[in-house]
């Protein structure tokens, strides 16, 4: 509201208010999400700037995917992989092309997953730089995972742990890279993250996923 009140550009109040129209239920993304931003990225203000739409149309896509709404995600990467403000080596439209690829290859459809590859003009290891975030698909967490001295001390806290993601979505290396309280949480969290499961991604070579992943673990006792 602030930024508005003071005539922020688009592109400094766009990031807060994509942000206010993310919601989360029961710990997964809520379809809500998706109709939200996608109203905000219809808006007349936003589609006037074609690389901001670029860029909320990769977040929408991604919202899409958590909320599991593939028809939205699809649509979402398409137009960003026809915006014809984009130049074809664009890295909004090469992630595009990336995030279709692997979203083909996890329905089977491995022609279009090598047809999108093809499309960005990279190599496999070019294409793990420039790679979207991979999706996850389930963290296979429960009340288990929480530490029984940590339980029983009424301690709470976090860690971040980092690890590769193999072609096949799981994980593997994963190591902590921070934890508080310090040594408290950090062999739980290498626990839990060694049972995420991602959605695959496509490498026409069968070579590996993608490196050096993170990601923050919350340990909250119920109230």
């Amino acid at each position: 509201m602030l930024l508005q009140v003071e005539s922020a550009p688009i592109r400094v109040r766009a990031f807060p208010a994509i942000l206010a129209r993310t919601y989360w239920r029961n710990y997964r993304m809520s379809p809500d999400s998706v109709t939200a931003i996608m109203e905000f990225l219809n808006s007349a203000e936003v589609k006037a700037d074609r690389v901001l739409s670029a860029r909320i149309g990769l977040y929408l896509a991604d919202v899409a995917a958590k909320a599991q709404n593939k028809r939205a995600e699809l649509q979402a990467l398409n137009n960003v992989r026809n915006e014809l403000s984009l130049q074809p080596n664009d890295p909004l439209r090469i992630s595009a092309l990336v995030a279709l690829a692997n979203l083909s290859a996890a329905t089977g459809d491995t022609d279009s997953a090598v047809r999108y590859y093809q499309e960005t003009g990279l190599d496999a290891r070019q294409c793990a730089a420039l790679d979207t975030k991979p999706v996850m698909l389930r963290a296979n967490a429960d009340s288990r995972d929480f530490p029984k001295e940590a339980m029983a001390w009424g301690f709470e806290g976090w860690t971040r742990q980092e690890y590769d993601i193999r072609s096949n979505g799981y994980t593997e290396n994963v190591r902590t890279t921070i934890s508080y309280p310090p040594a408290v949480f950090a062999s739980a969290g290498v626990l839990m993250a060694k049972d995420f499961k991602y959605r695959p991604s496509f490498r026409p070579d069968g070579g590996p996923g993608c490196g050096g992943n993170s990601e923050n673990i919350r340990f909250v006792m119920d109230r």
